[in-house]
């Protein structure tokens, strides 16, 4: 399966950095945060993006439209003086048949009874998508309140990573990231891709593309994976009445982002 991005709803860095050693690279650039208007023309990149060209045989459509989503978000706490910093973070997985996350500027109103897909028509895949779709973990998630269930895969990840010592060209940063199933099950997904309990991946960032490339299957072959893009972190307001002191920011955080749309045909479910 090819793999191609959707950018978050932010603008990217502007910053052309060079690829630097690993044991040097501790200051990060600084990045639009993300209030920043969504792009209508997309992002201002020279890479290319494979593109599936290919045709269903005489005009058929697929039987059932597959939505994945992968939403993340890392921090690089500060390493000891002169040392660039370890990577945590969490990455989500998930796959919708006929299903659509909502996109932040849905309106709340919306009637959640009704098909969200119109499997006769088209995919759309270039709108932002709530990557926070539950407030609380008192409210159901929105495809929870659909009579059928569209959900097919859900995993959640936890990463840690540390500084590679196989940079990528033109890449700021290069970590070698352990991903930890801590939810669900990637055997069920579709996504081949997906790493298994206690892989470890070798990604690099760009902050001037805002993409994170892949060292596919470690083989000096990089391959863009992510869109990346900063969010600061607010201080934690104290209170001067019970002598609750305000706490500084913490470290930027990293959101991460990859969503695609691919025709499939699933298995009947077999009779019990």
């Amino acid at each position: 399966m090819l793999r191609t991005l959707a950018p978050l709803p932010i603008l990217l860095a502007a910053l052309a950095l060079a690829c630097e050693d690993p044991a040097s690279q501790t200051e990060l650039p600084d990045l639009p945060d993300e209030s920043d208007s969504w792009p209508s023309g997309g992002f201002d990149s020279d890479v290319e993006f494979p593109t599936d060209t290919g045709v269903a045989p005489d005009g058929r459509e697929p039987d059932h439209w597959l939505y994945i989503y992968q939403l993340g978000s890392f921090q690089l706490p500060d390493g000891e003086a002169g040392e660039p910093p370890s990577l945590l973070g969490e990455l989500v997985v998930y796959e919708f048949v006929d299903y659509a996350l909502p996109s932040p500027e849905d309106d709340e109103d919306e009637d959640t009874d009704s098909d969200p897909v119109d499997s006769d028509s088209d995919p759309v895949d270039s709108d932002p998508v709530d990557s926070d779709p539950v407030d609380s973990e008192d409210e159901l998630r929105p495809w929870e309140l659909l009579e059928d269930d569209p959900l097919h895969c859900e995993v959640v990840y936890t990463m840690a990573g540390e500084p590679s010592e196989h940079p990528c060209d033109g890449c700021d940063l290069t970590y070698e990231i352990t991903f930890t199933v801590t939810e669900g099950d990637p055997g069920p997904c579709f996504d081949p891709d997906l790493p298994a309990d206690g892989a470890v991946l070798r990604i690099g960032w760009s902050w001037s593309e805002g993409i994170a490339y892949y060292d596919y299957a470690n083989v000096g072959v990089w391959t863009p994976w992510f869109w990346i893009a900063e969010r600061e972190v607010e201080a934690l307001e104290g209170d001067s009445d019970s002598g609750v002191p305000t706490e500084p920011p913490g470290p930027p955080e990293y959101l991460l982002t990859w969503t695609d749309v691919i025709g499939v045909s699933l298995e009947p479910e077999e009779d019990t």
